[in-house]
């Protein structure tokens, strides 16, 4: 829906492999942070000191999430390029009209750095669908661990 790939399943293609295990531990690495209170969130004049080294592993998940979203927004951008006419309106995710609303000039003339912003906005948008899944999913799991007869009728 946002970038038009599959990195989760059995069908994952073989080219996507090495990306594929990138998004996945980056995804996982800022949920964690996301969700990780550190020292410095109530002392902040103890952020410099960086104990468990938290400061730096956040910055390397922002590396990599960023290199993801460029990765894509070139392939979409080379796509967009391909296409020529009515073409360019089938688009089919939503980097491809963020691109096609880019190459049409539908973008403010305030934003400095589009690219930013529509990585901005994709990311956006995918880190709150997986996020708000995870989410769904450990909450049934909890309610069922803590509901012994609704778990026997469950499905396995």
């Amino acid at each position: 829906m946002v970038a038009g790939k599959r990195y989760y399943g059995s069908n994952v293609a073989k080219a996507d492999e090495k990306m594929a295990g990138l998004f996945c531990h980056a995804v996982q690495q800022f949920n964690y942070h996301l969700g990780n209170s550190e020292m410095y969130d109530a002392l902040p004049f103890m952020a410099w000191l960086d104990f468990k080294g938290d400061a730096k592993a956040m910055k390397n998940t922002q590396k990599d999430l960023d290199y993801i979203m460029q990765t894509w927004l070139d392939e979409h951008r080379a796509k967009a390029d391909q296409m020529r006419g009515d073409a360019i309106n089938n688009t089919r995710d939503f980097l491809d009209v963020l691109v096609m609303m880019d190459k049409t000039g539908q973008f403010s003339s305030a934003i400095k750095d589009i690219d930013t912003t529509i990585k901005a906005l994709a990311l956006t948008q995918l880190v709150a669908g997986v996020d708000s899944m995870a989410n769904t999913m450990v909450w049934v799991l909890a309610l069922l661990l803590n509901n012994p007869e609704m778990l026997g009728q469950s499905p396995n």
